[in-house]
């Protein structure tokens, strides 16, 4: 005689499959979840760098103003008037630099802005606080270009070190 057993035969086999179900379905939410956490990552993290970037560049723009306010008058303004004539290698002898370096140093003194560079409309350096680039041909820069259509640009970027009043940052 058959012995009875607790559970019919075909229970026990739709018991093995939906554990096989569930292992499936299981697997599955966890990869969906993943992927959806690093979608979200991605974007939430875009959009923070996106944010960051424009806040800083409105601010950029702001004190751009400030010391274009500041200085055109009776600095920039006459320096792009003398410089025009003479040849990008002649610029940083221009008697006038060393007298708006010293007022823009002054200017900057205490903020967090390391450098200024000035382009005349055909995208040459007419002044920088790093004297070195004085004289140097930008018209194919991204953000010049932008700058000559009246537009302001900026990029994030990391440099190693960085020129400034006091020295090099790093």
């Amino acid at each position: 005689m058959d012995k009875p057993t607790d559970t019919p035969p075909s229970t026990r086999a739709s018991g093995a499959e939906d554990l096989r179900l569930l292992r499936f379905f299981s697997t599955a939410s966890l990869v969906a979840f993943l992927v959806v956490a690093v979608l979200l990552g991605y974007v939430f993290k875009t959009l923070s760098v996106d944010n960051l970037v424009n806040g800083y560049q409105s601010e950029h723009v702001n004190h751009a103003r400030i010391i274009a306010n500041e200085t055109w008058d009776d600095h920039f303004g006459p320096l792009i008037t003398i410089t025009a004539p003479l040849p990008s290698d002649q610029l940083a002898a221009s008697p006038h630099i060393a007298e708006i370096d010293q007022h823009i140093k002054k200017l900057l003194e205490g903020t967090k802005i390391f450098k200024i560079k000035v382009y005349d409309l055909k995208g040459r350096t007419i002044y920088s606080t790093d004297l070195r680039q004085i004289g140097q041909d930008k018209s194919a820069n991204a953000g010049v270009i932008a700058a000559l259509q009246g537009q302001s640009s900026s990029a994030l970027v990391h440099h190693d070190q960085l020129s400034t009043f006091e020295g090099e940052l790093t």
